[in-house]
């Protein structure tokens, strides 16, 4: 019995381990928000974010306030393009855009984030598009897919953002 008691937990750390993901070191902690997304660190320079894709031999087009790295910065799961959003000099969102929105891919990345950040705190679904959000922390991320070939976007922004976009809609 305490074989297989030993068994089970070690192929459920497993299974855990090969678990879809986006960040690096498995996904954050239960009830805060990533530090990171693809490789790419809330708070960096646009330096910082520009070596970061350069090192990984992706393609970095700079641009402000939003700027573009052509591929993941560290190894996923997933391949993304991926757009960073410096606010004042500091990375505040990251999205990642898959080409790949098929059910199948949707529903893995789904699962990854309810595994990372619980159930959402809100979300829609109908016929022209799916979203999720979460606000784990004071970040909020959020999974959009509008299907058909247009797209999965997962969406990550810092506490500073949610904050500077609060400001803005009031």
């Amino acid at each position: 019995m305490r074989v297989l008691v030993v068994l089970l937990a070690s192929l459920s750390t497993l299974a855990l381990a090969q678990t879809p993901h986006f960040w690096a070191d498995g996904p954050p902690a239960p009830g805060t928000g990533p530090a990171e997304l693809a490789g790419f660190r809330f708070g960096w320079s646009t330096a910082q974010s520009a070596r970061a894709c350069e090192r990984a031999e992706q393609r970095f087009v700079a641009g402000s306030p939003l700027a573009v790295c052509s591929g993941v910065a560290r190894r996923t799961h997933f391949d993304a393009k991926v757009r960073l959003r410096h606010c004042d000099d500091r990375l505040c969102e990251v999205t990642a855009v898959l080409a790949d929105s098929s059910d199948a891919t949707y529903r893995q990345i789904l699962g990854a984030l309810r595994r990372a950040f619980g159930t959402e705190a809100a979300s829609s679904v109908r016929d022209d598009h799916q979203r999720h959000y979460w606000t784990p922390g004071g970040f909020e991320t959020a999974l959009l897919r509008r299907p058909h070939g247009h797209g999965l976007r997962i969406v990550f922004q810092s506490p500073e953002r949610v904050l500077e976009l609060s400001r803005t809609s009031d």
